[in-house]
């Protein structure tokens, strides 16, 4: 639990289907169960993803004063562009535990 993970890349079909999470989706542990099932919360979803212990890898996690800029594949960031352009880079000075960075 806590860990930042997303789906393998070798994976067709998440155990539960993918709903609105992709590949390219990063998001945190949430909860681990003892049949091998997990919660992975998403900051783009209200819920958790739940999915196989083995759909999923551990990725390096964002760290706190990382300096990131927003993928050139967004056009619309979720809560909007702010005073920001694509070309603006910023660093993190908040993780929520749904992996929203601030």
């Amino acid at each position: 639990v806590g860990d930042w993970v997303r789906v393998k890349a070798a994976v067709s079909s998440p155990k539960y289907g993918w709903e609105d999470v992709t590949k390219n989706s990063i998001g945190i542990i949430h909860s681990l169960e003892e049949d091998g099932d997990m919660s992975v919360a998403f900051c783009f979803r209200n819920k958790p993803f739940c999915c196989s212990v083995t759909d999923v890898e551990k990725v390096t996690p964002f760290e706190l004063g990382q300096e990131i800029h927003v993928m050139p594949s967004i056009t619309q960031p979720k809560l909007g562009w702010s005073q920001e352009t694509p070309a603006t880079t910023g660093k993190i000075v908040r993780i929520d535990m749904d992996g929203t960075l601030n």
